[in-house]
């Protein structure tokens, strides 16, 4: 089980110089390993041929690939409404500091929604594969929704304004 998102920049070039920022930590990464050892890393597309960041975080980790200071946190109601944490953690799993997401948003009752104008926060982590090859990962650490109208507008009208002003938030932590 995950809590992950695609971000697509709608061609912004300011999204293009971030997906090629995580292209050269990537290639930062490459360099601790043997040549050939760590998957090459590249951006997946949308059906517009966009690059999308596809950011994601695991909501458990088995209790045997706990690190010795990773602490346990308690699961926020909103992330798991009908406490199916609770069966997850009597079978071997946990939810850690490591697992968690911070979500900002409005103050609104409104919630999440494709098309929504957001602020991302992610890390980079390299894991091990099978037969000495690994592969980077980004890892969701927070997701701030800054705005909504976007996603009531069609696409084909989209337009994106070069400056935003960033409104006040409230923390809700899964």
């Amino acid at each position: 089980m995950k809590q992950s998102i695609k971000l697509d920049g709608l061609g912004l070039a300011t999204f293009d110089d971030a997906i090629r920022a995580a292209g050269e930590v990537c290639k930062h990464f490459d360099r601790v390993f043997e040549a050939g050892q760590l998957e090459h890393w590249a951006a997946q597309h949308s059906p517009n041929e966009n690059p999308v960041l596809d950011v994601a975080n695991r909501v458990f980790i088995a209790i045997e690939d706990l690190g010795a200071t990773e602490l346990r946190v308690p699961i926020d109601h909103l992330l798991d409404p009908y406490n199916i944490g609770s069966s997850a953690e009597s079978n071997g799993y946990r939810h850690t500091e490591d697992n968690a997401v911070e979500y900002t948003e409005l103050k609104t009752n409104d919630k999440f929604r494709v098309g929504d104008l957001v602020s991302m926060q992610l890390s980079f982590k390299v894991i091990h594969l099978q037969h000495q090859k690994f592969k980077m990962l980004l890892i969701l650490r927070s997701l701030a929704r800054l705005d909504g109208s976007y996603a009531q507008i069609s696409e084909s009208q989209l337009h994106v304004k070069a400056t935003l002003t960033v409104p006040q938030m409230v923390r809700i932590q899964f």
